[in-house]
């Protein structure tokens, strides 16, 4: 019965699981997969919870050939949340909104320095 429920996993909870370690290409590849999908939904949460994860530029701190794919993948994946949370009756307190545009331009200082 175990394996069964384990089968049975929602897409919110598929993401959450995801965005836990946002370091690993593989994860990051799935959820960006999960949220181009249109016709996966998703509660209002998890894309907030997945653009917090997204807007950490943390995992970047060291630069290398690999890492420019990696941060090219990152930034689709968040391009895919920004453009799910526009389509939703959502709003974003002021700080996460300003968190997002100074990690913006944090990420674009990243991208030259690798690039």
């Amino acid at each position: 019965m175990e394996q069964i429920s384990s089968q049975f996993i929602t897409l919110d909870e598929q993401a959450h699981k995801l965005i836990k370690d946002l370091s690993k290409p593989k994860y990051l590849s799935t959820l960006k997969l999960l949220f181009e999908n249109p016709s996966n939904e998703f509660l209002s949460q998890v894309l907030r919870d997945s653009l917090v994860r997204l807007t950490d530029p943390t995992p970047f701190d060291h630069y290398s050939r690999k890492s420019m794919a990696i941060l090219e993948l990152h930034l689709r994946t968040w391009q895919i949340v920004l453009e799910r949370i526009c389509f939703l009756p959502m709003r974003l307190s002021r700080e996460l909104r300003e968190n997002v545009y100074y990690s913006l331009a944090v990420f674009a200082e990243i991208h030259r320095k690798i690039t």
